[in-house]
């Protein structure tokens, strides 16, 4: 019996409902909040998906490059919306050559 792992695996399990519940109340929230938090609900989600994988010791070296890019796409919102969509837009290029690299490798 490895209580190690099942700790670890209560805890994925604990991380992953409450991201779950935040996407669910997010989503019943942008009924009534303006435009721009549904843009930002969504990337926030990416910078807690990349936190849960990064604990879980996944081999994916990119794994820190999103959690920067993110990171700087959340903070840009406050320089107004023009620079939160140009680093949005930065970050889907970045994530577009991501999966172009590994398809051509074959790792996707």
């Amino acid at each position: 019996m490895n209580t190690n792992r099942d700790q670890r695996t209560k805890q994925i399990y604990q991380q992953l409902i409450e991201l779950i519940c935040y996407i669910i109340v997010s989503a019943r929230n942008l009924v009534q909040e303006p435009k721009l938090y549904g843009p930002l609900r969504m990337i926030d989600v990416a910078g807690r998906l990349v936190d849960i994988l990064s604990c879980e010791d996944i081999e994916f070296p990119l794994l820190p490059v999103f959690r920067k890019h993110i990171e700087t796409a959340k903070d840009s919102i406050i320089e107004g919306e023009a620079s939160f969509a140009a680093n949005l837009e930065s970050l889907v290029s970045d994530v577009i050559s991501v999966l172009a690299n590994s398809q051509k490798e074959g790792t996707l």
